[in-house]
């Protein structure tokens, strides 16, 4: 399994069982990469799923006690055009967890 697939794999892993954001730290624990490291891999993941009409499993990393990714997972998406400028991140947040809710079953 390549890291992209195994980190995705930890992420929906992670959301089935508790329903919940998972947080870098732990994320990156569990897949064997410094967190730094684990960022690069989420922009890849996420650019990914936009271009392929796939679940944004990177809206399910977010700091620990925040339920919140990183403000680079908004500008991301601001950047790739799938964010719109003004639109509200946490409203944009919540409803790309649901569609990948929804892809899990």
């Amino acid at each position: 399994m390549i890291k992209t697939e195994l980190i995705i794999q930890t992420i929906i892993d992670y959301v089935r069982a508790t329903g919940k954001p998972i947080d870098y730290r732990a994320l990156a624990k569990k897949v064997g990469l410094l967190p730094k490291r684990l960022f690069s891999f989420l922009r890849t993941i996420g650019l990914k799923a936009i271009a392929n009409g796939e679940p944004l499993w990177d809206a399910w990393v977010a700091y620990d006690n925040s339920d919140i990714p990183a403000a680079e997972f908004f500008l991301q998406k601001i950047g790739a055009g799938y964010l719109k400028v003004g639109q509200d991140w946490i409203e944009f947040l919540q409803e790309e967890r649901r569609k990948s809710l929804s892809a899990i079953g």
